[in-house]
């Protein structure tokens, strides 16, 4: 009997440390959505319609997962962030000329995503947003043709954010 109440409570625990993947599969979509939207004529348009579903998509997950694991996130902190993300990011689209804010989008972006997984208890996930957030700034002074980056980038995030999200699911938020 002792030994099924220790396996259910690593089972819990392990449960609880998976809390959060979610989300990133959510954006690991629209990530990949940015890179194929500049094959359309529609792609200037993609983030004043991939924002607000990918906005609803993640409170939609993120409700369905708290329900499942019984822990409850304040939602506070993820609002306050994801706001200025989008802020940030629409700020830019008016104000910088093209080449910079199919740069500037993703180290917004990447930043955005180092405060999600410090919130979430993701040290090591912070850690690699970051380093790619650092690494695309770099890039965008470097590569002269910034559509291009801009579609690697949206793709290297995508699979960056699968990735993650495997990670958490199968190992936990020790990540």
């Amino acid at each position: 009997m002792l030994a099924d109440a220790g396996h259910m409570r690593r089972a819990t625990r392990r449960e609880l440390h998976a809390h959060g993947w979610q989300w990133y599969v959510v954006w690991a979509i629209v990530s990949a959505g940015a890179s194929a939207s500049t094959l359309t004529t529609a792609g200037k348009w993609y983030w004043l319609m991939a924002t607000p579903l990918g906005l609803a998509a993640t409170v939609a997950v993120c409700t369905h997962e708290d329900r499942q694991s019984g822990v409850q996130r304040q939602q506070g902190p993820y609002w306050l962030i994801g706001g200025t993300i989008a802020l940030i990011n629409f700020a830019a689209g008016a104000l910088l000329p093209v080449d910079a804010v199919l740069v500037v989008v993703w180290v917004v972006f990447g930043f955005g995503f180092v405060a999600f997984a410090w919130l979430g208890n993701q040290p090591t996930i912070a850690v690699l947003f970051a380093l790619l957030a650092v690494a695309i700034a770099i890039a965008g002074v470097v590569v002269p043709h910034t559509l291009t980056l801009y579609v690697v980038v949206g793709l290297v995030y995508a699979a960056t954010m699968a990735g993650v999200a495997v990670g958490i699911r199968s190992l936990g938020t020790a990540l």
